[in-house]
């Protein structure tokens, strides 16, 4: 029972910051516009993207690689929880890790977690800083056009094919907070690595008023909604009187 209503308050949470999510995907949008496209660096980033694209519908998908990933993101968030994992389940297409107990960090953590680009960065680090090689630049943004492209494609597949992990705080809240959260990452991946003609207060600005545009809407249109049905209904009973 205490499951139930707490499933079903995340649900209200999640009908709330559907507006949010909307604005945010606007600044996202208006971030992209403004990225210098012509800069080489952008144009490595994109290749990147659609390196992986072509390689995972053309040629190969590799869902056993997220799989691996995916279970480990589960175990690392259990233990940082104070959790205990006591069973980890791979096979071709699916696993499942076994914990003593569950939170919503558990559960969606992989869905947000880009955990090969993260891999891409802690090796890159010990490449260049540890062991003193000289790789460009070049290829790490590349690579993590590539890493992040993985975690788009293959996290929206396996939401799409249904997961247990929804369970926990139910399907609408699991998906606001796993599209909030992969668009954060996403626009931090822009503002800091690629050159794009917006500062960072900027878009902070921009994300209050297209979240506070959007909110003021969605307001307006239920007022009109519900106003509308009310004097549906006063017409109705007036009419049948």
């Amino acid at each position: 029972m205490k499951m139930l209503n707490s499933k079903l308050f995340k649900f209200f949470y999640g009908i709330i910051l559907l507006p949010f999510c909307y604005g945010f995907l606007k600044v996202f949008i208006f971030i992209i516009q403004k990225l210098e496209f012509s800069d080489r660096f952008v144009v490595i980033f994109l290749s990147g993207l659609i390196f992986y694209l072509i390689i995972h519908f053309c040629f190969y998908n590799p869902i056993r690689i997220y799989v691996i990933g995916h279970e480990f993101v589960h175990m690392i968030s259990a233990w940082i929880c104070g959790a205990k994992v006591s069973k980890v389940k791979l096979k071709k297409n699916s696993g499942a890790v076994t914990v003593n107990r569950v939170n919503t960090f558990i559960a969606l953590s992989p869905y947000f977690v880009p955990v090969y680009s993260i891999f891409l960065v802690i090796l890159w680090g010990i490449i260049k800083y540890v062991l003193s090689v000289n790789l460009k630049i070049e290829i790490f943004i590349f690579l993590l056009g590539i890493t992040v492209m993985f975690h788009i494609v293959l996290t929206a597949y396996t939401i799409s094919v249904g997961q247990s992990d929804f369970n926990i705080s139910g399907l609408m809240f699991s998906l606001v907070v796993i599209f909030i959260i992969n668009l954060v990452m996403l626009i931090c991946i822009i503002l800091f690595l690629l050159p794009v003609n917006i500062t960072f207060a900027e878009v902070m600005s921009k994300i209050y008023f297209e979240t506070k545009i959007s909110y003021k809407n969605t307001l307006i249109f239920l007022t009109k909604t519900i106003k509308y049905f009310i004097e549906s209904i006063y017409d109705g009973k007036k009419f049948i009187n």
